[in-house]
């Protein structure tokens, strides 16, 4: 009895092989952005001790990546129809350009910022297509997990950043430690290895048989998988013939109103915590506030080893405790850790002393703020896009998401850069502290834990397919007969040129105009 289990469990690991392998190469384009995030920590370190730039500058330098992110997830609304390896050569190109332009530029700010603004693109693609795709690739029971790899990839791109810093010293002599960043992004050459997924077969290329190829592979057997794929192929028909007015009523549906509220509340917890703020001034936070026995550029490295392994304890973690339990266990321990720093930072304005008494609270603190960060907000902010909505707006709302995370990222940081002072930084800390410990209470609450269900039941769940009969019943009948005849006999002729989308336009012009009169 044991070794028919033993040898169930081996079967289903073999399985699995193929679907790790598609996510790790698909979560690249994460290090990629981890590498852009981590290079700005020590060049504004250096450039601020050589007065190169002024406060401002180094403020923009900081906050324009979050910028060029958010045009990169709007961009990928738009190459989401594309195959991966398409969206993979356009990364690799954009990284290219950004880094030629920071490294040729040195110490010319103009170049650097342009080149920042244009590694941000392809940084926020991937924030939006890599879960995307990892969703559609993964089965019920290994998607949990394998979603959690994008943020590993973040925190092991920060990690390479920091570390080319130590060795290469980056903050004076920009143009070896940017070429070097630059380089890394070259890796992302290994998406042309693997296939698209069978979704993007069935419900964009219309190819049957590469899908179920794709399937195969991913699910590294022979079968023909007949259940899956008949599912797949439900999922990619509502993709293929949701309109424009659908999508419209579809967003006044509570569950996915719920979902938009539920991403939205994550990603304000993620980026008001202070993470993105965190890692773009580490060395500067840890110059100016203390860094202990260590110097700054080593405790980045210290900071950056431990979320790589709060990573790893995440994706071992999040089967066994569930999204909701560990996303509210991570935030409030980050409101505790926020609030101990804050609590240090108030004590030394009082007594100077205790920075020779207490050196090591300003590292230990942060660190386990990380340590836990990466536990559960931060892989699973990245989950929620991939499966948090319908297939009829699963882009949009993914997108929604993506977009948000970056946007606050951007006020959060002009907010942390505007406070200069130790009483200022203080309170800002305290600001961060409370957001995470209102943020485990709405976790608690309004988390919909979708880590063990399959894409299919998920769809179920929302029940919205009485939803969209009736609209199609009402649009009907609001439609006069010649109407309806071009509705019924030329509509399935148009709608592989746009003809579904130029349909709706008129009918919402023909339905104003009705009702105006």
């Amino acid at each position: 009895m044991a070794s028919e289990r033993q040898r169930a469990t081996n079967n289903l690991r073999i399985k699995g092989f193929n679907q790790h392998v598609g996510a790790l190469v698909a979560s690249l384009g994460g290090f990629g952005l981890g590498v852009s995030l981590g290079w700005c920590s020590s060049v504004t370190e250096g450039t601020r001790i050589k007065f190169i730039a002024t406060i401002m500058e180094i403020g923009i330098i900081g906050n324009v990546l979050s910028v060029g992110a958010c045009l990169g997830v709007l961009f990928a609304v738009w190459s989401f129809k594309f195959h991966h390896w398409i969206n993979g050569i356009i990364k690799i190109l954009l990284y290219v350009i950004g880094w030629s332009m920071i490294s040729i530029g040195n110490e010319n700010i103009l170049l650097i910022i342009t080149g920042r603004l244009i590694c941000g693109i392809p940084g926020g693609m991937s924030c939006l297509l890599t879960p995307l795709f990892i969703s559609e690739i993964t089965d019920q029971k290994s998607r949990n997990r394998l979603l959690t790899l994008f943020q590993l990839l973040i925190n092991c791109g920060i990690m390479y950043a920091f570390l080319m810093a130590h060795c290469l010293d980056g903050g004076n002599i920009i143009w070896r430690y940017s070429s070097s960043c630059g380089a890394s992004c070259l890796i992302l050459v290994l998406l042309l290895f693997i296939p698209a997924t069978p979704f993007h077969q069935l419900a964009v290329e219309k190819d049957e048989t590469r899908a179920k190829n794709s399937l195969r592979w991913y699910r590294n057997n022979r079968d023909e998988n007949d259940h899956e794929m008949e599912e797949l192929r439900q999922l990619a028909t509502l993709r293929k013939t949701t309109k424009l007015q659908m999508t419209i009523g579809l967003m006044k549906n509570r569950q996915i109103l719920h979902s938009f509220l539920m991403c939205f509340g994550v990603m304000m917890i993620q980026q008001f915590s202070g993470f993105s703020t965190f890692i773009t001034y580490a060395l500067t936070i840890f110059e100016t506030q203390g860094s202990g026995l260590l110097n700054g550029s080593e405790l980045t490295l210290v900071v950056a080893l431990v979320q790589i392994l709060s990573s790893i304890m995440a994706y071992m973690l999040i089967d066994i405790l569930g999204r909701r339990i560990l996303l509210t266990i991570s935030s409030a321990f980050m409101g505790v850790f926020l609030a101990l720093l804050g609590w240090f930072f108030g004590k030394r304005l009082e007594d100077p002393e205790y920075d020779d008494w207490y050196w090591w609270m300003p590292p230990a603190w942060i660190s386990l703020y990380f340590l836990s960060l990466n536990l559960g907000v931060a892989p699973i902010s990245w989950a929620l896009i991939a499966d948090s909505f319908p297939q009829q707006i699963k882009l949009i709302g993914a997108a929604f998401a993506a977009f948000s995370n970056w946007i606050l990222s951007v006020l959060a940081m002009i907010v942390f850069s505007s406070l200069q002072t130790d009483d200022n930084i203080r309170k800002a800390v305290w600001l961060f502290a409370i957001v995470c410990w209102f943020g485990a209470i709405f976790c608690a609450i309004l988390i919909k834990d979708n880590g063990k269900k399959s894409i299919h039941e998920i769809e179920k769940e929302f029940r919205i397919d009485n939803e969209i009969n009736e609209m199609n019943e009402n649009v009907t009948n609001q439609l006069p007969l010649p109407i309806i005849g071009i509705h019924e006999n030329v509509l399935a002729k148009l709608s592989s040129s746009g003809g579904d989308f130029v349909f709706c336009v008129y009918l919402a012009f023909h339905v104003t105009c009705k009702r105006l009169k």
